[in-house]
């Protein structure tokens, strides 16, 4: 079996602000649900999910799952 038919898939979930006060903003839950829906469209297994969920998308520094 290659290497590329054992990969994985990832996906990055990030919102700066986790808050009520802004609403039409997208959810955890949204967002999960669109990649699970998209990785199931795929046919592809369950992916990681790297969240950095409340960090400011200003700076990698402070994104330690997008590193």
């Amino acid at each position: 079996m290659s290497a590329a038919n054992d990969s994985k898939p990832a996906a990055y979930l990030r919102r700066s602000r986790v808050d009520e006060d802004r609403p039409g903003t997208v959810s955890y839950e949204a967002q999960e649900a669109a990649v699970l829906a998209m990785i199931r469209r795929h046919d592809l297994p369950d992916p990681i999910m790297l969240v950095d969920w409340g960090r400011s998308g200003g700076s990698e520094r402070k994104r330690p799952q997008f590193q």
